[in-house]
């Protein structure tokens, strides 16, 4: 993967469009469509986390689940923190994000859900390695039937919406695992302009799949919320187009903040959108403003916690 942080940042602009965009044209279908599809970018968090990881290979599992936690659920933790002090939560609720109990209550409603739901897969993934180290073939059948039959298992016996946010990105992971071992984006013409059309081409049948059965109508079948497996295609387009970006400074600084931009938004973005809604009228002015204030605040929050990170490893030593 060439350009991992133009592919991260380009699925953190996407996800910070999907929260906040404030229509500028009212009751504009295409615009709606895109707000609605932009959800991919969750996908390609997915897709690019199992690609990189697929490329390592883990031999200490206690070392990489807590490489993992420090990068990610450590920041995770003080962010619940941070909402737990400004949105005067419960102590009661605190834990039960922190514990990851909120995931499994609420879905994509509980705070912050892709960073519990990643850690989990983290923590879950040297066994899954180990197994396909082993036995590819059938390491790949069997996920694929552990996620047909759980699919089906909590739509039609044990009801659990909730947990289809997270169960029906599986595929995603998996495809991008698998892909990785292939070097699926390395193989790709290296002409910019052969690679830019199977990107695009990917992003029009994907594009058609979205329009039907994500924002049209939801597909609840097989499974509930089956419609965001239709994402796929769209999501593999993006990836692909994004890999294409240059690794500038400000990709560089976007695609490394990348949970940093989630949690801010999700944190302070409302109270500050409904902020600047109320002293700007031009709602693209509104959109702009918001989205540079967020990314700056997110940027400055990652590179002062990763400078105080490095200084304190430093002293350490």
């Amino acid at each position: 993967m060439a350009n991992k942080k133009s592919i991260m940042a380009i699925s953190a602009l996407l996800i910070l469009f999907f929260h906040f965009w404030v229509s500028v044209f009212r009751g504009n279908e295409t615009e709606l469509f895109l707000r609605q599809i932009a959800a991919v970018g969750v996908d390609m968090f997915f897709f690019v986390s199992a690609y990189s990881l697929g490329k390592n290979h883990i031999e200490k599992y206690g070392s990489f689940v807590f490489s993992r936690f420090q990068a990610v659920y450590l920041k995770f933790i003080l962010f619940a923190i941070v909402a737990f002090v400004c949105a005067k939560w419960n102590f009661t609720r605190l834990l039960r994000v922190i514990f990851a109990v909120e995931l499994f209550q609420k879905g994509g409603g509980a705070f912050l859900w892709f960073l519990p739901a990643i850690m989990l897969i983290y923590v879950i993934f040297p066994l899954f390695q180990l197994l396909d180290n082993k036995n590819r073939k059938v390491t790949c059948v069997f996920s694929f039937l552990i996620w047909l039959v759980g699919g089906y298992v909590f739509t039609k016996i044990i009801v659990h919406r909730a947990i289809f946010i997270v169960w029906n990105r599986i595929p995603v992971f998996l495809l991008g695992y698998y892909l990785s071992a292939y070097d699926f984006l390395g193989r790709l013409s290296k002409k910019k302009w052969e690679k830019g059309m199977v990107g695009i081409a990917f992003c029009i049948v994907g594009g058609i799949f979205a329009y039907f059965f994500a924002f049209k109508s939801k597909l609840q079948t097989p499974f509930i919320d089956m419609f965001f497996v239709m994402l796929i295609p769209l999501c593999i387009g993006l990836v692909i187009l994004a890999d294409m970006i240059p690794d500038g400074r400000i990709v560089r600084w976007i695609g490394s903040s990348t949970l940093e931009i989630y949690a801010v938004q999700m944190i302070f973005g409302y109270r500050w959108m409904n902020e600047i809604i109320r002293a700007v009228k031009p709602r693209f002015l509104v959109n702009i403003i918001t989205f540079a204030l967020i990314l700056t605040v997110a940027v400055v929050i990652h590179y002062s916690y990763s400078t105080i990170a490095k200084q304190t490893v430093t002293r350490d030593k």
